[in-house]
């Protein structure tokens, strides 16, 4: 993705992704509020998904990824450039750990503005987390393509 990219641009990227592979997208309170989620072999990506964080404080994801039985959250972090978003990575990797086993988490990271040794660590974490992976973009489109 170009430096000039922002999260949100991001966020549809993976969307985007996601609905070429046939998920249908529904925002959590419409998910909520209709009865589509019963569907007898559901393909969704819910967006902007509540849950509780380390803090006990009502958080949100940006994706739940509903495959069948299998339920992925889906968090993605733009850095374009020095900032302060790689020290989010430690909070990130303890909210997965929050919700593993019941759901898995994929965190996808883009930018080159990354501090040096953030994005190795949080490498290193999904290496020795089942059920938690961190991927680029270009890695959660093979992914995608490989799974689904």
């Amino acid at each position: 993705m170009s430096p000039s990219v922002t999260g949100k641009a991001f966020e549809d990227a993976i969307e985007g992704i996601l609905r070429l592979k046939g998920f249908v997208v529904v925002a959590y309170s419409d998910w909520r509020e209709a009865e589509i989620h019963r569907a007898k072999h559901p393909k969704f990506l819910i967006k902007r998904v509540p849950y509780k964080s380390i803090f006990g404080h009502r958080a949100f994801m940006e994706f739940l990824l509903i495959h069948g039985e299998r339920q992925i959250l889906i968090e993605s972090k733009h850095q374009k450039w020095n900032g302060s978003t790689d020290e989010k990575l430690p909070y990130i990797y303890l909210n997965a750990l929050k919700n593993l086993p019941e759901r898995e988490m994929i965190l996808v990271l883009s930018g080159n503005g990354w501090k040096p040794g953030a994005v190795e660590w949080i490498r290193r974490k999904a290496d020795e987390t089942d059920g938690f992976f961190v991927m680029s973009l270009d890695e959660f489109v093979r992914w995608a393509s490989r799974v689904f």
